[in-house]
């Protein structure tokens, strides 16, 4: 049964009970904030005064991920709508179960705040309830087809759609910005906001995905925009900040120290929203992404610095003696003097060396060989293969071979040769998949298997852009030192590339290549040991995982165990069975 006038006028004077306490959108925002168990911080607060200021039409907030700018405006379209019953809301994002999720927290506040209770949908009287399109209550938003709030991927169907707000919530992701094509197709889709919303405004959500992010353009689409990075920019990097938060700039002009003191290193800014997180978890982000996918995921800058563009430095590895027992804890030196220089030509590069060794030591595990084929042909590609495997929170790389590529038995047997003569006996070999879609495994098994390798060989398909994903695999377990190389590991390289003469026979070494890979499609002439190094990296990763502390507290208990059971080392004394009986096999 629907409505008389009397109850719809009493609805509506409830409503406007709300509508008086609430006129500012902060308020409101952190009542709604503490409903949901959270408080508001300054940063949270200066969001929230620009997503609400009138003057502004279209905007374009860039925050640092976890900052709630989502959470943030869910409640200003819950605010909106309360202001309006009759506004229509549009969620657009990326995907269509993210847009899903925003619609479902507004549609939530709506229907479980108390004070929120006359906006309630009446299912009985046709209005919809769902999260892809939901009514408020038929006598406030009065006889309009379209829902108060609805939900849609940014590719599904925009046309006919019609909004007073449209809240754009990371519409670009890794997967729809990949590549030049897929930005333009992106950026074509969104300039149908414009249509939508009408004379209404599009608050734009984002955090850059790429260098050449979407969100670049849109100031000249008339979208004034807003930055608030996780950290303060150094003095350096404010020339980057054209657009940075009034409230952070003028904090940093206040206290210029705010830009230093911060960051692995002490080179960053300090945090700009410590309640949120503080120097210790952001640090700790920045060890698991790596520097340049920080710089863009918190610090919001696509403006990188050679070292940023080039995130794979040699410098982040460490160098050990070549060895079959490995320690436990070693720890890298961060200052200029645990640096070691290098040249290869007029290419130079450094390498660390660590200040502290451990003397508790044990053999790798999971130790495995990743090959990278090449097909052969005039192009001068290798058939790449790291070989090595991982302790604790480390991997170690302890073998480097690059080769002509194709399917010659010499190249095929000397390569076979190397993985079985490996000082650190090898338990796996994985072969990349793509080249040939496993020809090179069927042509090489047979022959690896003569050469006297027991181990398991298995493919490995790889999927994606090959210069971002070597990056996100390598620059994180990079960037915190647990990626370790022998000098037999460079040793290898070196001899190697020198194999192939000229005067450019260093771009075929990993170092090389580590340094000067970018993102961008054909960053370099050729990439096939570092592309090696990704895989056996990549494979190994679960490793990491590990507790070290617990490894190395282990190594020490079965240590002690055995001093104890032989106190004057008498059993080392005892001979160990032949491994072939003469005598037995002439029976």
């Amino acid at each position: 049964m629907r409505e008389s006038a009397v109850q719809a006028l009493m609805r509506y004077e409830r409503l406007k009970l709300v509508q008086d306490e609430f006129r500012e959108f902060l308020p409101f925002l952190e009542d709604m904030m503490h409903e949901l168990g959270f408080s508001v911080t300054e940063i949270q607060a200066d969001i929230a005064s620009f997503m609400s200021d009138p003057q502004f039409h279209d905007i374009l907030i860039e925050a640092q991920r976890g900052e709630a700018k989502t959470t943030i405006a869910a409640i200003y379209a819950v605010w909106v709508l309360l202001h309006n019953p009759q506004e229509r809301v549009l969620v657009v994002s990326a995907g269509e179960t993210q847009a899903t999720e925003i619609s479902t927290l507004i549609t939530r506040i709506i229907l479980t705040v108390d004070i929120l209770e006359p906006m309630r949908p009446d299912k009985n009287n046709g209005d919809r309830t769902s999260v892809e399109a939901f009514d408020i209550h038929y006598s406030l938003k009065g006889v309009d087809k379209s829902p108060s709030v609805s939900c849609v991927g940014v590719k599904a169907t925009l046309q006919g759609k019609r909004a007073g707000l449209l809240l754009a919530d990371d519409v670009e992701s890794m997967k729809n910005s990949a590549t030049a094509t897929a930005r333009a197709d992106l950026e074509n889709l969104t300039r149908d906001f414009a249509s939508i919303v009408n004379e209404g405004r599009v608050v734009w959500l984002g955090t850059p995905q790429t260098r050449e992010s979407i969100y670049n353009g849109l100031p000249a689409r008339g979208v004034i925009v807003r930055v608030w990075p996780g950290r303060y920019p150094t003095q350096e990097q404010l020339q980057n900040y054209e657009y940075l938060a009034p409230l952070i700039r003028t904090r940093l002009l206040n206290d210029p120290s705010l830009g230093t003191g911060g960051g692995l290193l002490g080179d960053q800014g300090k945090p700009t929203d410590p309640q949120l997180r503080d120097e210790t978890k952001l640090q700790r982000i920045e060890l698991n992404q790596g520097p340049s996918f920080f710089q863009l995921q918190h610090m919001l800058s696509t403006a990188l610095s050679d070292a940023q563009m080039f995130p794979l430095r040699p410098a982040y590895l460490t160098v050990i003696d070549d060895t079959v027992q490995f320690p436990h804890v070693i720890v890298r030196s961060f200052d200029k003097s645990g640096l070691r220089e290098g040249a290869m030509n007029n290419w130079r590069y450094q390498l660390r060396n660590p200040i502290r060794v451990e003397p508790e030591t044990a053999a790798l595990a999971n130790t495995l060989v990743y090959i990278d084929p090449a097909g052969g042909g005039q192009n001068g590609d290798e058939t790449a293969a790291v070989a090595g495997g991982s302790l604790g929170d480390k991997i170690f790389a302890t073998g480097c071979r690059g080769q002509r590529g194709g399917y010659q038995l010499d190249e095929l047997e000397a390569l076979a040769g190397w993985i079985v003569a490996s000082p650190v006996k090898m338990q796996r070999v994985v072969i990349e998949k793509n080249m040939g879609f496993g020809a090179f495994t069927a042509v090489f098994t047979p022959v690896l298997r003569k050469a006297g390798f027991t181990g398991s060989i298995d493919d490995d398909m790889v999927t994606g852009m090959k210069e971002r994903r070597i990056i996100k695999t390598l620059e994180p377990v990079m960037a915190r030192g647990s990626l370790v190389v022998t000098e037999g590991f460079l040793r290898g390289d070196l001899e190697a590339a020198k194999a192939h003469g000229g005067a450019r026979w260093h771009i075929f070494s990993i170092l090389f290549q580590l340094g000067l890979m970018k993102e961008a499609t054909g960053a370099l002439i050729h990439d096939d040991r570092v592309d090696a190094l990704e895989g056996f990296v990549r494979n190994l990763q679960p490793s990491l995982d590990n507790d070290n502390e617990s490894d190395l507290e282990r190594a020490r208990a079965q240590a002690l165990k055995n001093l104890i059971s032989d106190p004057m080392g008498y059993k080392r004394y005892i001979a160990k069975p032949a491994r072939f009986n003469i005598l037995r096999h002439r029976r």
